[in-house]
């Protein structure tokens, strides 16, 4: 299973426990187009060096380990929609700090 399937699926299951009335927020460091010109190509880097890394130190999906791969705002919040929320907004942003509410 790949990274971007992982946590659409996390955030799927996060979803499914939420009430109809609810919400979803995230607050994380996230690769902003405000930011960044090539936002989209440094998060194709970071994820590409995450896949490098894991091959060439032989690391299995049953080990324990944290590699941080940013997503762009953009698709942070695609993700988002293709876990099933209907609505997805930026509430809150200081640098490539992010809030976003997801609502179902």
């Amino acid at each position: 299973m790949s990274i971007v399937q992982t946590t659409v699926s996390l955030i799927a299951v996060s979803g499914s426990i939420i009430k109809p009335d609810g919400m979803y927020i995230e607050n994380d460091y996230m690769l902003s187009e405000h930011e960044y010109e090539n936002a989209q190509e440094m998060e194709e880097f970071y994820f590409s060096e995450y896949n490098r890394l894991m091959a060439e130190q032989g690391v299995t999906d049953d080990a324990e380990y944290h590699y941080d791969t940013p997503c762009t705002t953009s698709n942070q919040k695609e993700l988002l929609y293709k876990a099933g929320f209907s609505t997805v907004e930026e509430v809150w942003r200081k640098g490539n700090s992010v809030t976003l509410v997801a609502k179902k």
